[in-house]
């Protein structure tokens, strides 16, 4: 595996998402098949409840770093980010059932394959030396978004980013 170089954009670059819905905080390193970003949970963010984050929150963190890495390579190729979906969550296992209030994880996303629309990332969540939750990843994104949705008679009059 190679090593992981630092990121050198914010998490809001990466994703297409806007505040507050962007629930990474940041990528501590990342190569072109992987990367590794960080948060912590607060108790304004999105999702958390007086207990903390329900572990099934982690489908979604991992599914943003998925797309910090497929957003860092975008930048890297000078193109722009795009919208990515998810089409399945497979193999989602957790040790737990809530993270707490202040927890300080890491979710890794390593692609194990990619066409250029469709991919397969191996995915956890660790919290210290802790293994929390893992999943397996496949995601579509389509390289002309708007003719994919004008197939499917949804029409965007050039209101997509």
């Amino acid at each position: 595996m190679t090593t992981l170089r630092p990121c050198a954009y914010p998490v809001s670059r990466l994703l297409p998402q806007a505040a507050p819905m962007v629930l990474i905080d940041e990528v501590l390193g990342w190569n072109p098949d992987q990367a590794v970003a960080a948060l912590t949970i607060r108790r304004d963010s999105p999702f958390v409840e007086n207990r903390g984050a329900p572990v099934h929150v982690a489908l979604e963190w991992m599914a943003q770093t998925c797309g910090a890495l497929v957003g860092l390579r975008a930048l890297e190729d000078q193109q722009p980010v795009r919208i990515g979906f998810i089409l399945g969550t497979r193999d989602f296992t957790a040790s737990l059932p809530w993270f707490a209030i202040g927890d300080r994880l890491t979710v890794t996303a390593t692609c194990t394959f990619n066409d250029g629309e469709m991919a397969q990332f191996d995915c956890r969540v660790d919290r210290d030396s802790e293994r929390c939750a893992t999943a397996r990843l496949t995601v579509f994104q389509p390289r002309d978004l708007e003719a994919m949705l004008a197939s499917q008679g949804i029409a965007t009059a050039g209101a997509l980013p």
